[in-house]
């Protein structure tokens, strides 16, 4: 509750939900971790979302851990398996501590070949914002993470997708916006895209070719 000039109570708004910071995203080969660091420090009470794809053993890697050198808890959004050798996942950490210098490391339990994309977000709910997710596998030129609707208006929503075993162009869906992507040596390619909406919504990508694929979408309120 806010109080007015004349002394009632009126009821706050809650702030809208904005994409605030997201740095290149990085590939690596034969790891067991690697990382990312914001050029610009998180602001304290931030959504931080991280997308991991990994191949060349990533199906039967499990992400041991993300981490971050502030502290902050990462807790697991949706991981697939779209092929026996490769694995999708997306984690966030809520109400982010932030620290100078802040980096996210994801940590596998062998050694992989792997993308990963970090973003920040504001405006999200500090509590409990994870409200829903969805998932799909498939081997065309048209990709989806399948459906999701949100509880709330404008929540944000968050796609990544990964193809694998070739080369060839990606293209989001209307209204979604991409935030980063990797292209990895005619190998396999990753693509986090979000958008801010409402009512039902499906992380979609239009691929130049066809390839064997999956998708991942997740809803925050």
């Amino acid at each position: 509750l806010a109080t007015s000039s004349d002394g009632t109570f009126t009821t706050a708004s809650a702030p809208a939900i904005n994409f605030v910071q997201g740095p290149a995203a990085i590939e690596s080969h034969n790891v067991t971790t690697h990382g990312i660091t914001f050029p610009v420090q998180p602001k304290a009470g931030n959504l931080v979302v991280v997308g991991s794809a990994s191949w060349s053993g990533g199906g039967s890697a499990i992400i041991s851990s993300v981490t971050d050198n502030c502290g902050n808890t990462y807790t697991i959004a949706k991981s697939i398996t779209p092929t026996t050798a490769t694995r999708l996942a997306l984690y966030y950490a809520k109400n982010i501590v932030t620290c100078a210098n802040f980096r996210v490391t994801v940590t596998y339990s062998n050694s992989v070949s792997a993308s990963m994309a970090i973003d920040e977000y504001s405006g999200v709910d500090i509590t409990a914002p994870l409200d829903v997710t969805n998932s799909a596998i498939g081997n065309s030129t048209a990709v989806s993470s399948g459906s999701v609707t949100a509880a709330n208006n404008s929540s944000l929503y968050v796609g990544f997708m990964l193809y694998d075993v070739g080369d060839t162009t990606i293209a989001p869906g209307i209204g979604w916006t991409q935030r980063q992507e990797i292209q990895s040596n005619a190998e396999q390619a990753s693509n986090f895209i979000d958008k801010i909406a409402s009512n039902s919504q499906t992380a979609s990508w239009t691929l130049g070719a066809t390839l064997p694929w999956g998708g991942v979408v997740a809803a925050f309120k």
